[in-house]
């Protein structure tokens, strides 16, 4: 019984992480879109809807590693909803049209969940932090984003 404490109590400690781990899902996304679109974004050709593809999904990883600057999550909001339907009908292009499933598509499911957490998460719903005072109360500018 004290071993399963233990490792109950090491697991709660790993939620002091779940900063650094959205800013490695940020990292990831931006990483998987320079290495698959990259070079389409890179070798500018207007005749093909691939280059426009990929300047929708280079410059909303953008937005959403740069919305990880914000006081408020709404650039990240508003790059994950462009991501997502792009996603999507990428996703929708690939079964219908091109009959495909494979690694690739698999790829694009992964970044279309991680896409889906940052569309709907929020910062104002992450876990207010208790003021200094003696009472223990919440912050009063904190008690405004949680009502809001």
């Amino acid at each position: 019984m004290g071993l399963a404490k233990n490792f109950m109590k090491d697991l709660r400690s790993l939620t002091s992480l779940y900063p650094v781990a959205k800013w490695i899902m940020r990292i990831f996304v931006f990483v998987y879109v320079l290495v698959y679109y990259g070079p389409r974004f890179l070798e500018p050709s207007l005749t093909s809807e691939y280059f426009f593809l990929a300047i929708v999904y280079v410059f909303s990883a953008l937005l959403l590693l740069i919305g990880g600057f914000g006081q408020n999550s709404n650039l990240t909001r508003i790059a994950a909803f462009i991501m997502f339907f792009a996603i999507i009908s990428h996703l929708i292009a690939a079964l219908i049209v091109f009959h495909k499933f494979d690694e690739l598509f698999a790829s694009r499911l992964l970044l279309l969940s991680i896409v889906i957490y940052f569309l709907t998460s929020s910062k104002r719903f992450e876990r207010p932090k208790k003021s200094s005072s003696a009472d223990g109360l919440f912050d009063e500018r904190e008690t405004k984003d949680i009502e809001a």
